[in-house]
């Protein structure tokens, strides 16, 4: 199965790749398109090979010719400089077969074309990749348009140690739910509807020819978001019911899940690294135990939670410490983030191993070129089939390459792949086929015996690479929310943490290159608009209401009408399940108003701390509310003065934190003044006595 393929226009794949084959296009006076090369690759001598396709030109009269070497090309690089037309490559001394004349064209019309020829004919002889080419010519021979593509042979009874090939295809999209059920946009559906990006990934595993061994990368929010989008739910808050799309995906995605290995990114597919780097550690841990039971709770199947892809394949010290902590012995890196040191003239293996502060971690490192070059837009007519034998090409040339040691290869397609499910289906039909490949699970890639294996230089994270990452000041206003959302979990442990996972959102990898504005420590979201911005300030707005949903009540400023009194403070709870928490009472002035604690039997909870310096005074026994209810908690005073002190209450949770505002209530002390002047006369009384006791006794004296 192999699409149309245009020459002399560009194939749409890496930069590095395309770009001079876009400069060669612009320079030339047709158009030409292979719409086949049957078979892309050849096993026996006699086989033929045929290329047909057409051509597009203002011309009257063309003819079209085929160039090839019979020279193998020896590396990668070589064959890199052929595909560029770059001097010294092998086509510089290529074989040209007879010319085919074309039919009068129609000017700006496709005029068809078709050369067959045989590996005997092309004098093919070894295991190897080929160079071809077809030239459009006018009739004084002048070149109009020329593609190069490849043609790698295979003979019959050849032997090889098949390179193993990986394939890790994600399933990661951008958080679409603020708080759980209501979303902030509806390109949910739109992409797991028939043609939609997350159902053409699927599409093109269910048309492969044969099922093959894969590595499919999910992230739980996308399973979450999805199953969300199957039951009544809001959008914009605009009531919608279910989508019947939604339970279709993700049936398709368990049939095929079950024939495959499943690893799963932290949940949302958290940016660890900026997690790491600001030390949510919390934040990090969740991400991995709530992702790892959605992978569960919705596929059906635990997730490999010992591999992780970090955002871009690239992790500092730092990032790999933090994700050995969560259980990952298996990490797929960019092959440039551990370079071969020196490079040799083969391609390296993919495993590897890196250290961690817990031991040894594997990495898997992935081909950039192989991993660029399937990314591409094959959109443009021809593109996909030119890619394909490029791949096949590739892939062919790292066996040929070290024909008697087996190697491993690892392709990583861009985090958010959007691609042509036929190109796609072609691709997984090649890599499971041809006799150079062995396609395995990503868990079936080891390293290289020591000895054998490539040296690797140290671990390359630059500050480009943490550039990326989610800026301080975001992630500053992550940590924020992350402490709001603990106190909504801390008066309740048995309630779903539907909190937590809104900030895991928050800190998802998709909003990278996307917070700016979020600057200064008053800020709450990012000024831009777009995405991110909605849905943190809903999730900001939604944790503070359920905050304020238990606050102390008090209606008029409290009097106390002696040296003491108790003063009952009044908690509601709001909610629609018991919380437990406790209060802690400060004093403005101690010296004014000192703060006890009442009896047990008037608290009706047990004995308090008292005290005796008129400092805070935590309530250490725990204030149950019971749900929509309210509870009133006595606070014993002691007046040392007349007139009005402020006393500050705080509610906490068990482990001292803070919940919500402090609340500062003035206290009218009235009752102290008259027990001073009773206590001032008692002592002038005293005194008036000791005084006439001694006139008296002189008195006495001088009578005697």
């Amino acid at each position: 199965m192999l699409a149309a393929a245009v020459i002399g226009l560009s194939p749409s794949v890496s930069p590095a790749l395309a770009s001079p084959v876009t400069v060669t296009a612009a320079r030339q006076q047709a158009e030409v398109v292979i719409d086949k090369i049957t078979p892309y690759s050849v096993r026996t001598r006699v086989a033929p090979i045929t290329l047909s396709g057409t051509v597009k030109t203002d011309h009257t009269s063309l003819r079209v010719r085929l160039r090839w070497s019979n020279q193998r090309l020896g590396n990668r690089a070589e064959l890199d400089m052929y595909a560029k037309g770059l001097p010294g490559a092998p086509v510089d001394k290529a074989h040209i077969s007879s010319t085919l004349q074309l039919p009068v064209p129609t000017p700006g019309q496709a005029t068809p074309w078709s050369i067959s020829v045989t590996p005997v004919q092309l004098e093919l002889t070894s295991f190897g990749v080929y160079p071809l080419s077809v030239e459009v010519l006018d009739p004084a021979g002048t070149t109009l348009a020329v593609q190069r593509t490849f043609l790698p042979y295979f003979p019959s009874g050849q032997s090889v140690q098949k390179t193993r090939i990986s394939w890790l295809l994600p399933i990661v999209d951008q958080p679409h739910q603020s708080t759980d059920g209501k979303f902030v946009g509806n390109t949910l559906h739109k992409s797991i509807a028939k043609g939609g990006r997350l159902s053409n990934l699927l599409q093109a595993v269910e048309n492969a020819r044969n099922p093959t061994p894969l590595t499919w990368l999910i992230d739980p929010a996308v399973l979450d978001d999805v199953s969300a989008l199957g039951r009544d739910h809001e959008i914009k808050s605009e009531r919608r019911g279910a989508d019947p799309a939604g339970a279709t995906w993700l049936d398709r995605l368990r049939g095929l899940a079950a024939e495959s290995t499943v690893a799963g990114t932290p949940y949302a597919d958290a940016d660890v690294a900026a997690l790491a780097r600001h030390g949510l550690d919390a934040q990090t841990k969740s991400a991995f135990e709530i992702g790892a039971e959605t992978v569960r709770r919705v596929l059906g199947k635990p997730a490999a939670k010992e591999i992780a892809w970090p955002v871009g394949g690239y992790a500092d010290h730092d990032t790999l410490d933090s994700l050995a902590a969560h259980g990952v012995r298996t990490v797929v890196l960019n092959e440039n983030s551990l370079p071969a040191a020196p490079r040799p003239a083969y391609t390296p293996e993919a495993a590897t191993t890196v250290p961690t502060v817990y031991g040894p971690m594997k990495a898997l490192l992935a081909d950039s070129a192989l991993s660029q070059l399937v990314a591409g837009d094959v959109r443009a007519p021809g593109a996909a089939a030119l890619t394909l034998q490029r791949f096949l090409a590739e892939t062919a040339m790292i066996t040929a390459e070290m024909p008697n040691l087996a190697r491993g290869v690892v392709i990583t397609p861009p985090r958010r792949w959007n691609p042509n499910p036929q190109f796609l289906t072609a691709l997984l039909d090649a890599s499971g086929s041809v006799p150079w490949l062995r396609q395995v699970p990503l868990t079936a890639q080891r390293p290289l015996p020591k000895g054998t294996a490539t040296p690797r230089g140290s671990l390359t994270y630059t500050a480009q690479n943490q550039a990326t990452e989610l800026n301080r000041p975001y992630m500053r206003q992550v940590a924020r929310m992350a402490r709001s959302a603990d106190l909504t979990v801390a008066v309740n442990p048995e309630q779903p943490p539907r909190f937590k996972v809104a900030v895991l959102r928050m800190a998802s990898s998709a909003w990278r290159g996307r917070t700016s504005g979020s600057v200064g420590k008053n800020a709450v979201c990012p000024t831009r608009t777009g995405r991110v911005v909605a849905i943190c300030k809903t999730v900001d707005q939604a944790i503070q209401e359920q905050i304020k949903k238990i606050r102390i009540t008090s209606d008029r400023p409290p009097t106390l009408a002696g040296a003491n009194g108790t003063l009952p403070i009044s908690i509601s709870n709001l909610l629609d399940y018991k919380v437990v928490l406790r209060l802690k009472v400060t004093s403005s002035d101690p010296e004014r108003l000192r703060i006890t604690t009442p009896p047990a039997e008037a608290a009706g909870t047990g004995p308090h701390a008292v005290s005796p310096s008129g400092g805070p005074v935590d309530l250490t026994d725990d204030v149950q509310i019971e749900k929509r209810n309210s509870q009133t908690v006595p606070i014993q005073l002691n007046a040392l003065a007349d007139g009005d002190t402020d006393i500050v209450l705080q509610l906490t949770t068990l482990d001292g934190t803070p919940y919500g505002e402090p609340v500062r209530v003035t206290v009218k002390a009235t009752g102290y003044t008259a027990i001073a002047l009773v206590i001032a006369s008692g002592a002038v009384a005293v005194m008036l006595l000791s005084v006439g006791a001694r006139i008296l006794r002189r008195r006495q004296k001088d009578a005697e």
